[in-house]
This record gives C-alpha cells, structure tokens and sequence, in this order.
C-alpha cells in the first residue's frame, strides 16, 4: 500500500479498514482449510494426526461450507423459475 491518500482514509475510517482485515482474514482461512484437505487427499498427513479439538472444528466448518454449497444450489435451482412441486 503505497498510496498515502490510501492510507490516511484507512487510519481516518478504521472501521472500513478493520472490515478489510475480517474479510482477508476469513479468505486466508478459507485458503487454510482447503490447504488442510489437500494435504490429507495426498496422504502427507492423516485428518487423526490433528489434536481432537482441531478436528472438531475442521469437520464442523467442512459441514458448514458443505451446508452453504446445498443451500446455494437449492437457491439457483429455485431462481431458475422451476417450481418444485
């Protein structure tokens, strides 16, 4: 971040820049996740090898994000004009 323009809005409107770093840092964890999961399809570590407390939350966010994509097709379908009865 070069532009000082930018910079001095940011530290003027700290509640734009704080949303910033919450939708980076929920991207980065996003990225962490499928990292994770990428790892565990090639075999280089095992989903047990993790702490029981850090596989609840892996599996807890997977049922999630999977809860999400289920709702995100159930809602294209439906915008789609089909009527489902």
């Amino acid at each position: 971040m070069d532009d000082a323009s930018l910079k001095l809005f940011l530290q003027n409107n700290p509640e734009i820049s704080t949303g910033i770093m919450e939708s980076s840092d929920a991207d980065f964890i996003r990225v962490l996740e499928d990292v994770i999961d990428l790892l565990i399809d090639k075999q280089i570590i095992q989903f047990t090898e993790f702490p029981d407390v850090v596989q609840r939350k892996l599996l807890n966010r997977r049922r999630y994000r999977e809860s999400l994509r289920s709702n995100s097709d159930t809602t294209q379908l439906l915008e789609d004009g089909d009527d489902i009865f």
